[in-house]
Protein backbone atom coordinates (compact mmCIF):
# COMPACT_ATOMS: atom_id res chain seq x y z
CA UNK A 1 0.00 0.00 0.00
CA UNK A 2 1.52 3.46 -1.07
CA UNK A 3 2.75 5.47 2.08
CA UNK A 4 0.31 8.59 1.41
CA UNK A 5 -2.37 5.79 1.30
CA UNK A 6 -1.10 4.76 4.71
CA UNK A 7 -0.89 8.34 5.72
CA UNK A 8 -4.33 9.23 5.28
CA UNK A 9 -5.41 6.14 6.90
CA UNK A 10 -4.01 6.56 9.72
CA UNK A 11 -4.75 10.57 10.02
CA UNK A 12 -8.40 9.51 9.40
CA UNK A 13 -8.77 6.55 12.25
CA UNK A 14 -6.34 9.47 14.73
CA UNK A 15 -9.00 12.09 14.08
CA UNK A 16 -11.62 9.30 15.24
CA UNK A 17 -9.59 9.24 18.20
CA UNK A 18 -8.93 5.71 17.26
CA UNK A 19 -5.08 6.07 17.32
CA UNK A 20 -2.04 8.35 18.54
CA UNK A 21 1.32 9.18 18.41
CA UNK A 22 3.91 6.25 19.54
CA UNK A 23 7.16 6.75 19.71
CA UNK A 24 10.04 7.35 17.57
CA UNK A 25 11.76 4.66 16.18
CA UNK A 26 15.47 4.90 15.04
CA UNK A 27 17.11 2.15 15.97
CA UNK A 28 18.21 0.56 12.22
CA UNK A 29 16.47 2.89 10.66
CA UNK A 30 18.09 4.73 7.70
CA UNK A 31 16.65 8.25 6.41
CA UNK A 32 13.94 9.62 8.15
CA UNK A 33 13.00 7.76 11.55
CA UNK A 34 9.75 5.81 11.50
CA UNK A 35 6.56 6.93 13.87
CA UNK A 36 5.37 4.04 15.84
CA UNK A 37 1.01 4.36 16.02
CA UNK A 38 -0.50 3.06 19.00
CA UNK A 39 -3.94 2.36 20.32
CA UNK A 40 -5.69 5.16 21.95
CA UNK A 41 -9.45 4.82 21.57
CA UNK A 42 -10.02 6.13 25.09
CA UNK A 43 -13.07 8.74 24.25
CA UNK A 44 -14.81 5.28 23.39
CA UNK A 45 -16.12 1.93 24.95
CA UNK A 46 -18.43 -1.32 24.73
CA UNK A 47 -20.36 -2.79 27.94
CA UNK A 48 -19.88 -6.46 28.60
CA UNK A 49 -22.74 -7.69 30.62
CA UNK A 50 -23.34 -10.94 32.22
CA UNK A 51 -26.56 -12.79 33.44
CA UNK A 52 -25.46 -16.11 35.73
CA UNK A 53 -27.13 -17.71 38.09
CA UNK A 54 -25.62 -15.78 41.09
CA UNK A 55 -26.50 -12.56 39.78
CA UNK A 56 -25.48 -9.68 37.32
CA UNK A 57 -23.01 -7.64 36.22
CA UNK A 58 -21.81 -4.88 33.94
CA UNK A 59 -18.60 -3.00 32.83
CA UNK A 60 -17.29 -0.23 30.49
CA UNK A 61 -14.23 -1.09 28.57
CA UNK A 62 -12.34 1.23 25.95
CA UNK A 63 -10.29 0.23 23.33
CA UNK A 64 -7.26 -0.32 25.52
CA UNK A 65 -8.96 -2.88 28.03
CA UNK A 66 -9.59 -0.21 30.89
CA UNK A 67 -12.28 -1.20 33.02
CA UNK A 68 -14.36 2.28 33.01
CA UNK A 69 -17.62 1.12 35.49
CA UNK A 70 -18.01 -1.89 36.93
CA UNK A 71 -20.88 -2.92 38.93
CA UNK A 72 -22.18 -6.91 40.38
CA UNK A 73 -25.08 -7.23 41.77
CA UNK A 74 -26.01 -10.29 43.82
CA UNK A 75 -29.09 -11.97 43.10
CA UNK A 76 -30.99 -15.34 43.25
CA UNK A 77 -31.57 -15.54 39.47
CA UNK A 78 -33.12 -18.70 39.07
CA UNK A 79 -36.13 -17.81 41.49
CA UNK A 80 -36.65 -14.85 39.68
CA UNK A 81 -38.56 -14.64 35.91
CA UNK A 82 -36.58 -13.89 32.97
CA UNK A 83 -38.36 -10.59 32.77
CA UNK A 84 -37.85 -9.53 36.50
CA UNK A 85 -33.92 -10.31 35.87
CA UNK A 86 -33.68 -8.34 32.91
CA UNK A 87 -35.56 -5.22 34.43
CA UNK A 88 -32.33 -5.24 36.74
CA UNK A 89 -29.96 -5.86 34.51
CA UNK A 90 -31.37 -2.87 32.21
CA UNK A 91 -31.30 -0.87 35.43
CA UNK A 92 -27.81 -1.18 35.47
CA UNK A 93 -26.73 -1.20 31.76
CA UNK A 94 -28.50 2.65 31.52
CA UNK A 95 -26.57 3.44 34.89
CA UNK A 96 -23.41 2.59 32.51
CA UNK A 97 -24.69 4.13 29.96
CA UNK A 98 -25.43 7.45 31.87
CA UNK A 99 -21.85 6.81 33.49
CA UNK A 100 -20.26 6.83 30.22
CA UNK A 101 -22.09 10.04 28.93
CA UNK A 102 -20.94 12.38 31.88
CA UNK A 103 -17.36 11.41 30.92
CA UNK A 104 -18.20 11.90 27.48
CA UNK A 105 -17.36 8.83 26.46
CA UNK A 106 -19.37 7.13 23.48
CA UNK A 107 -20.29 3.59 24.33
CA UNK A 108 -20.59 1.75 20.62
CA UNK A 109 -21.81 -1.35 21.49
CA UNK A 110 -23.03 -3.80 24.47
CA UNK A 111 -22.52 -7.85 24.69
CA UNK A 112 -24.73 -10.05 27.15
CA UNK A 113 -23.29 -13.21 28.24
CA UNK A 114 -25.21 -16.00 29.64
CA UNK A 115 -24.86 -19.08 30.29
CA UNK A 116 -26.69 -21.89 28.19
CA UNK A 117 -27.55 -22.30 24.55
CA UNK A 118 -28.28 -19.66 22.47
CA UNK A 119 -29.36 -18.23 18.99
CA UNK A 120 -26.44 -15.60 18.55
CA UNK A 121 -28.39 -14.07 15.57
CA UNK A 122 -31.99 -14.25 17.07
CA UNK A 123 -30.30 -12.98 20.52
CA UNK A 124 -32.39 -15.86 21.79
CA UNK A 125 -31.30 -17.59 24.72
CA UNK A 126 -32.74 -20.94 23.80
CA UNK A 127 -32.40 -23.20 26.88
CA UNK A 128 -30.21 -22.52 30.32
CA UNK A 129 -31.24 -25.52 32.63
CA UNK A 130 -29.18 -23.68 35.29
CA UNK A 131 -31.08 -20.58 35.78
CA UNK A 132 -34.11 -22.13 34.06
CA UNK A 133 -34.70 -19.89 30.53
CA UNK A 134 -35.94 -21.37 27.64
CA UNK A 135 -36.55 -19.28 24.71
CA UNK A 136 -36.35 -16.17 26.28
CA UNK A 137 -35.68 -12.99 23.67
CA UNK A 138 -33.31 -11.02 25.50
CA UNK A 139 -32.19 -8.62 23.48
CA UNK A 140 -35.83 -8.04 22.43
CA UNK A 141 -36.45 -7.66 26.35
CA UNK A 142 -33.51 -5.54 27.16
CA UNK A 143 -34.35 -3.07 23.57
CA UNK A 144 -37.68 -2.48 25.03
CA UNK A 145 -36.01 -1.67 28.38
CA UNK A 146 -33.23 0.72 26.95
CA UNK A 147 -35.03 2.37 24.07
CA UNK A 148 -34.18 3.24 20.61
CA UNK A 149 -31.44 5.27 20.86
CA UNK A 150 -28.92 2.74 22.12
CA UNK A 151 -25.90 1.14 20.60
CA UNK A 152 -25.99 -2.41 18.94
CA UNK A 153 -26.89 -5.12 21.29
CA UNK A 154 -25.35 -8.90 20.73
CA UNK A 155 -26.10 -12.18 22.86
CA UNK A 156 -23.15 -14.67 23.66
CA UNK A 157 -22.35 -17.93 25.67
CA UNK A 158 -20.43 -16.97 28.62
CA UNK A 159 -18.12 -19.43 28.26
CA UNK A 160 -17.22 -18.84 24.98
CA UNK A 161 -16.99 -15.37 25.39
CA UNK A 162 -15.11 -15.94 28.85
CA UNK A 163 -12.66 -18.29 26.72
CA UNK A 164 -11.79 -15.48 23.86
CA UNK A 165 -10.63 -12.97 26.88
CA UNK A 166 -8.59 -16.18 28.20
CA UNK A 167 -6.99 -16.50 24.91
CA UNK A 168 -6.44 -12.65 24.26
CA UNK A 169 -4.43 -12.70 27.56
CA UNK A 170 -1.70 -15.24 26.58
CA UNK A 171 -1.96 -14.91 22.77
CA UNK A 172 1.14 -13.47 22.40
CA UNK A 173 2.82 -15.75 24.54
CA UNK A 174 2.08 -18.12 21.70
CA UNK A 175 -0.57 -20.03 23.23
CA UNK A 176 -3.49 -21.07 20.49
CA UNK A 177 -4.87 -24.24 22.19
CA UNK A 178 -7.09 -23.99 24.86
CA UNK A 179 -9.78 -25.28 26.76
CA UNK A 180 -11.35 -22.79 29.39
CA UNK A 181 -13.69 -24.33 32.07
CA UNK A 182 -15.58 -22.19 34.04
CA UNK A 183 -16.86 -23.17 37.70
CA UNK A 184 -19.90 -21.82 38.38
CA UNK A 185 -23.44 -23.84 39.41
CA UNK A 186 -22.99 -25.44 35.82
CA UNK A 187 -20.34 -26.29 33.93
CA UNK A 188 -19.17 -25.53 30.75
CA UNK A 189 -15.78 -25.20 28.01
CA UNK A 190 -14.56 -22.19 25.45
CA UNK A 191 -12.36 -24.33 23.37
CA UNK A 192 -10.07 -22.46 21.21
CA UNK A 193 -7.88 -24.26 18.53
CA UNK A 194 -5.49 -22.89 16.66
CA UNK A 195 -6.04 -19.27 17.90
CA UNK A 196 -10.10 -19.75 16.82
CA UNK A 197 -13.22 -20.55 19.34
CA UNK A 198 -14.85 -23.62 18.16
CA UNK A 199 -18.68 -23.56 18.50
CA UNK A 200 -19.83 -26.54 16.93
CA UNK A 201 -22.72 -27.62 14.36
CA UNK A 202 -24.75 -26.04 16.06
CA UNK A 203 -23.41 -23.63 17.68
CA UNK A 204 -23.35 -25.46 21.34
CA UNK A 205 -19.65 -27.22 21.53
CA UNK A 206 -18.29 -27.43 24.88
CA UNK A 207 -21.66 -28.28 27.03
CA UNK A 208 -18.28 -30.48 29.06
CA UNK A 209 -20.93 -30.28 32.43
CA UNK A 210 -23.16 -32.93 30.95
CA UNK A 211 -20.74 -35.73 30.46
CA UNK A 212 -21.62 -38.99 32.47
CA UNK A 213 -19.05 -38.54 35.23
CA UNK A 214 -21.45 -37.87 38.16
CA UNK A 215 -23.77 -39.57 40.47
CA UNK A 216 -25.72 -41.87 37.86
CA UNK A 217 -28.38 -41.27 40.06
CA UNK A 218 -28.96 -37.80 40.55
CA UNK A 219 -31.29 -35.73 38.14
CA UNK A 220 -29.69 -32.54 36.73
CA UNK A 221 -31.88 -29.57 36.23
CA UNK A 222 -31.07 -30.17 32.36
CA UNK A 223 -33.05 -34.05 32.75
CA UNK A 224 -30.19 -35.95 32.49
CA UNK A 225 -28.59 -38.20 35.21
CA UNK A 226 -25.46 -38.49 36.68
CA UNK A 227 -23.96 -34.92 34.99
CA UNK A 228 -20.30 -33.85 35.69
CA UNK A 229 -21.64 -31.00 37.38
CA UNK A 230 -23.43 -32.77 39.68
CA UNK A 231 -20.10 -33.47 41.49
CA UNK A 232 -17.95 -30.30 41.08
CA UNK A 233 -20.50 -27.13 40.17
CA UNK A 234 -20.87 -24.39 42.49
CA UNK A 235 -23.66 -26.04 44.48
CA UNK A 236 -22.15 -29.27 44.70
CA UNK A 237 -19.25 -27.67 46.18
CA UNK A 238 -21.56 -25.74 48.60
CA UNK A 239 -23.24 -28.21 49.84
CA UNK A 240 -19.86 -30.74 51.09
CA UNK A 241 -18.51 -27.27 52.65
CA UNK A 242 -21.74 -26.10 54.67
CA UNK A 243 -24.71 -26.52 55.71
CA UNK A 244 -28.07 -25.48 54.14
CA UNK A 245 -28.65 -22.86 56.67
CA UNK A 246 -24.91 -21.51 56.65
CA UNK A 247 -24.48 -18.03 55.59
CA UNK A 248 -22.51 -18.73 52.65
CA UNK A 249 -25.23 -20.74 51.32
CA UNK A 250 -27.25 -17.10 50.90
CA UNK A 251 -27.98 -16.52 47.21
CA UNK A 252 -28.47 -12.61 48.35
CA UNK A 253 -25.02 -12.38 49.22
CA UNK A 254 -22.35 -11.97 46.66
CA UNK A 255 -20.90 -14.76 45.79
CA UNK A 256 -16.56 -13.72 45.84
CA UNK A 257 -17.93 -12.39 49.85
CA UNK A 258 -19.19 -15.65 50.52
CA UNK A 259 -16.54 -17.92 48.92
CA UNK A 260 -13.93 -15.72 51.09
CA UNK A 261 -15.82 -16.96 53.83
CA UNK A 262 -15.07 -20.18 52.83
CA UNK A 263 -11.24 -19.85 52.21
CA UNK A 264 -10.92 -18.07 55.32
CA UNK A 265 -12.54 -21.40 57.22
CA UNK A 266 -10.01 -23.48 54.85
CA UNK A 267 -7.08 -21.92 56.35
CA UNK A 268 -8.16 -22.19 59.56
CA UNK A 269 -8.00 -25.58 58.93
CA UNK A 270 -11.81 -26.39 58.80
CA UNK A 271 -11.94 -30.12 57.45
CA UNK A 272 -14.77 -29.90 55.90
CA UNK A 273 -13.62 -27.25 53.63
CA UNK A 274 -10.45 -28.99 53.04
CA UNK A 275 -12.46 -32.18 52.27
CA UNK A 276 -15.11 -30.63 49.90
CA UNK A 277 -11.74 -29.21 48.16
CA UNK A 278 -9.92 -32.46 47.89
CA UNK A 279 -13.15 -34.13 46.66
CA UNK A 280 -14.17 -31.72 43.55
CA UNK A 281 -10.26 -31.48 42.64
CA UNK A 282 -10.42 -35.16 42.36
CA UNK A 283 -13.97 -35.36 40.18
CA UNK A 284 -11.97 -31.99 38.08
CA UNK A 285 -9.41 -34.01 37.40
CA UNK A 286 -10.80 -36.62 35.78
CA UNK A 287 -13.38 -34.54 33.56
CA UNK A 288 -10.15 -32.76 32.14
CA UNK A 289 -8.13 -36.10 31.81
CA UNK A 290 -11.00 -36.83 28.66
CA UNK A 291 -11.59 -33.26 28.03
CA UNK A 292 -7.31 -33.47 27.02
CA UNK A 293 -7.39 -37.17 25.31
CA UNK A 294 -10.08 -35.49 23.04
CA UNK A 295 -8.60 -32.07 22.36
CA UNK A 296 -5.08 -31.85 23.50
CA UNK A 297 -4.61 -28.46 24.18
CA UNK A 298 -1.68 -26.69 25.82
CA UNK A 299 -3.43 -24.80 28.07
CA UNK A 300 -6.18 -25.70 30.73
CA UNK A 301 -7.61 -22.50 31.99
CA UNK A 302 -9.87 -22.93 35.49
CA UNK A 303 -12.65 -19.89 36.10
CA UNK A 304 -14.98 -18.95 38.46
CA UNK A 305 -14.95 -20.57 41.94
CA UNK A 306 -11.80 -23.25 40.78
CA UNK A 307 -9.99 -19.53 39.86
CA UNK A 308 -11.18 -18.05 43.18
CA UNK A 309 -9.55 -21.13 44.71
CA UNK A 310 -6.54 -21.67 42.44
CA UNK A 311 -3.80 -22.03 45.52
CA UNK A 312 -6.28 -24.94 46.89
CA UNK A 313 -7.43 -26.52 43.60
CA UNK A 314 -3.87 -26.72 40.59
CA UNK A 315 -1.57 -28.37 42.28
CA UNK A 316 -4.38 -31.45 42.85
CA UNK A 317 -5.60 -31.06 39.72
CA UNK A 318 -2.16 -30.77 37.87
CA UNK A 319 -1.37 -34.24 39.82
CA UNK A 320 -4.15 -35.95 38.86
CA UNK A 321 -4.03 -35.16 35.37
CA UNK A 322 -0.14 -36.05 35.47
CA UNK A 323 -0.80 -39.57 36.92
CA UNK A 324 -4.03 -40.36 34.29
CA UNK A 325 -0.68 -40.02 31.52
CA UNK A 326 -0.47 -42.68 28.89
CA UNK A 327 2.90 -41.67 28.10
CA UNK A 328 6.20 -42.20 30.69
CA UNK A 329 6.70 -38.38 31.07
CA UNK A 330 3.04 -36.46 31.67
CA UNK A 331 2.00 -34.72 28.59
CA UNK A 332 2.69 -30.85 28.29
CA UNK A 333 -1.13 -30.01 29.50
CA UNK A 334 -0.70 -26.87 31.92
CA UNK A 335 -3.77 -25.92 34.16
CA UNK A 336 -4.02 -22.52 35.06
CA UNK A 337 -6.03 -20.08 36.87
CA UNK A 338 -7.54 -17.25 35.05
CA UNK A 339 -5.91 -14.25 36.03
CA UNK A 340 -9.81 -12.42 35.52
CA UNK A 341 -11.62 -14.85 37.91
CA UNK A 342 -15.14 -14.03 38.02
CA UNK A 343 -14.82 -11.15 35.43
CA UNK A 344 -13.76 -13.43 32.16
CA UNK A 345 -17.29 -13.29 30.82
CA UNK A 346 -17.34 -9.58 31.28
CA UNK A 347 -13.97 -8.71 29.53
CA UNK A 348 -14.98 -11.02 26.42
CA UNK A 349 -18.08 -10.10 26.30
CA UNK A 350 -16.83 -6.17 26.09
CA UNK A 351 -14.27 -7.61 23.74
CA UNK A 352 -16.70 -9.24 21.61
CA UNK A 353 -18.85 -5.79 21.80
CA UNK A 354 -15.51 -3.61 20.80
CA UNK A 355 -15.34 -5.83 17.47
CA UNK A 356 -16.97 -3.41 15.17
CA UNK A 357 -14.49 -1.11 15.40
CA UNK A 358 -12.35 -3.10 14.28
CA UNK A 359 -14.27 -4.57 11.41
CA UNK A 360 -15.53 -1.13 10.56
CA UNK A 361 -14.20 2.10 12.53
CA UNK A 362 -16.23 4.48 10.80
CA UNK A 363 -19.27 3.56 13.19
CA UNK A 364 -17.09 6.22 15.86
CA UNK A 365 -18.14 9.73 14.68
CA UNK A 366 -15.55 12.67 13.82
CA UNK A 367 -15.69 15.50 16.71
Amino acid sequence: MPKATISTLVAELEARGLVRDGHVERDGAIGRPAQVVELDGRTICALGAEVSPTGIGVIAEDLQGEVLFRRNVAIDVPALTPAQTLDQLARVLRQAFRRMRNRDVDVVGACVAVPGMVDVNAGMLVFSANIGWRDVDVIGQLQKHLGEHVPPLQLENNVRVGAVAEHARVAGQGEQDLVYLIGEVGIGAGIIVKGQLLRGHAGHAGEVGHMALGPPTSRCPCGRRGCWELTIGLRAFLELAADPDDPVRDPSRHIEERLGELRTRAEDGDQRVVEAFGRTAKSLADGIAIITDLLDPSLIVLGGYFAFFGDHYLGLVQAGLDARAMTPTPPSNRVVASTFGYSSALRGAAAQALRIVYQDPTLVPMP
